[in-house]
């Protein structure tokens, strides 16, 4: 399954040491399979749940939320790739690095769904009414053509 960027998903990408068959990563009892089913199944039900998601309130507090989360996020990541440059044990480099990326697509995947489900929401009305808009002004002109309206034609 690609992942989002293209790539290989977290799961798909192969052992990164020599060692042949590496046993599933687990988080707190959860292979990295299940921890991003959950995460989805949990943004899913969120963004079902929470019917405020066109709210432009709702969307910019969720955005600010999301970039806190994120900066939050880049100071651990910093902190993990300062360790593994001293030397910090591979495993963990890679177990830690592998949530926290499946953090970041979770929180991304959330703020996409709600941006698209705000931009659908707005438009939808918006194009509704421009082209009910556009379906009067062709009538209106129809209208005058039939009244002999020909000198709109000749200018």
């Amino acid at each position: 399954q690609n992942a989002p960027g293209g790539g290989l998903s977290p799961s798909e990408s192969g052992p990164v040491s020599s060692y042949a068959s590496p046993p599933p990563l687990s988080l707190a009892g959860q292979t990295l399979q299940e921890l991003e089913e959950e995460m989805e199944a949990e943004a899913a039900a969120e963004a079902a749940a929470s019917e405020a998601g066109t709210d432009e309130e709702f969307l910019l507090n969720y955005h600010v939320a999301a970039v806190k989360e994120d900066a939050d996020l880049l100071k651990e990541e910093s902190e993990i790739l300062s360790k593994a440059q001293d030397g910090f044990d591979l495993a963990s480099y890679v177990e830690k690095t592998e949530e926290m990326v499946l953090r970041k697509l979770s929180m991304y995947r959330g703020l996409l769904a709600r941006l698209r489900k705000f931009r659908t929401a707005k438009e939808g009305p918006q194009q509704a009414q421009q082209q009910q808009q556009h379906k009067r002004n062709l009538a209106a002109l129809q209208g005058q053509l039939a009244r002999g309206g020909s000198h709109l034609l000749n200018g």
